[in-house]
């Protein structure tokens, strides 16, 4: 397979176990650095929903914003300019972001700040009292991320 300098590819995951499939995707990674995925089984309205949650919580006041950071164990809400895991002398990132992992409460065994297995930091009337659901922000987060963990483990398996 052959592919353009200015191409990203696209792979299916339709028929994961060819052959094929994984030759593309191998050729995309080495080749291109990038690729599309399409028929990868997260539903649609999932995506839809991520994107809704997504666009009402960058909308959110800078201060409900900020109090969900916590920069020690790269989660929550990071700034425009902020710094994530860079040296001190880094330049911030070009982006605000949300980010998320697999959630360790405080009391759970495998709990490690150093390791960054700890708390997701998601809204709550409290911290967020300008998100007006934010039970249904951190459900279709924490589903996605799940699904999303999911695909992952599904292509490096490939």
């Amino acid at each position: 397979m052959c592919i353009q300098d200015d191409a990203i590819p696209t792979i299916s995951l339709r028929d994961s176990d060819s052959e094929e499939t994984v030759q593309r995707l191998r050729s995309a990674c080495i080749e291109v650095g990038f690729f599309y995925l399409e028929d990868h089984g997260i539903e649609e309205e999932l995506i839809t929903d991520v994107f809704e949650q997504s666009k009402l919580f960058f909308s959110l006041s800078k201060p409900s914003k900020k109090a969900l950071s916590n920069p020690a164990l790269i989660r929550g809400y990071f700034t425009l300019d902020g710094k994530i895991a860079y040296g001190a002398d880094a330049d911030g990132d070009t982006k605000e972001g949300f980010y998320v992992g697999r959630h360790f409460p405080a009391d759970h065994p495998e709990y490690n700040v150093a390791k960054l297995k700890g708390s997701n930091v998601m809204p709550s009337p409290e911290l967020t009292p300008d998100m007006a659901d934010c039970e249904k922000f951190r459900s279709v987060i924490e589903s996605y991320h799940d699904k999303m963990c999911e695909l992952c483990f599904r292509l490096v398996q490939l």
